[in-house]
């Protein structure tokens, strides 16, 4: 025999826990037993190994993208060089000597900066490296940005706001 009851008061709820046992069972329990639903969340220990996992990922990926950054800085700043090594170059052909100077992000319209010696900037505004150009021997001529003729190359130091440093030494 089935007995519906539309509209039942409380105390009738609580008699008919009572007469189940369910007044014995776990709060959690009681409530859905009482409703007839289930109460949903997480437990603490299922927070602290989630936490867990996300800490252990991320002490494996943060040193990984550092290591990305690093070595695409060190792209951009070598590309630099070379560019810097075609221009100077070309200045060699044109004027028979290399141009030694420097490019400051500080000061990028420093007049005896790369820019102004030999039309190189770099591509991003955002770049902060230092690049030095200097003669291989290491002389000029009377304090000017030529080196001598009978330099045979030059030094390029590049380096950024990390402290990352790249030198090419290039000789002709």
């Amino acid at each position: 025999m089935i007995n519906i009851q539309i509209g039942a008061d409380v105390s009738t709820s609580s008699s008919m826990l009572a007469e189940t046992g369910a007044d014995r069972l776990p709060r959690s329990q009681r409530f859905q037993a009482a409703t007839g639903q289930r109460q949903r969340g997480f437990s603490l220990i299922e927070l602290m190994v989630a936490l867990a996992v996300l800490g252990v990922v991320t002490a494996i990926a943060l040193p990984m993208y550092t290591g990305y950054i690093e070595t695409a800085q060190q792209s951009v700043m070598s590309n630099s060089i070379q560019s810097i090594i075609l221009l100077e170059e070309e200045a060699r052909l044109s004027t028979g000597s290399y141009k030694s100077g420097t490019y400051d992000p500080a000061d990028p319209g420093d007049a005896s900066g790369l820019t102004a010696l030999i039309g190189w900037a770099p591509r991003s505004n955002d770049d902060t490296t230092t690049y030095v150009v200097s003669c291989l021997t290491g002389f000029t001529i009377d304090g000017s940005s030529n080196c001598l003729s009978t330099s045979r190359g030059l030094t390029i130091v590049a380096t950024n706001d990390n402290g990352v440093t790249i030198t090419k030494d290039h000789t002709r």
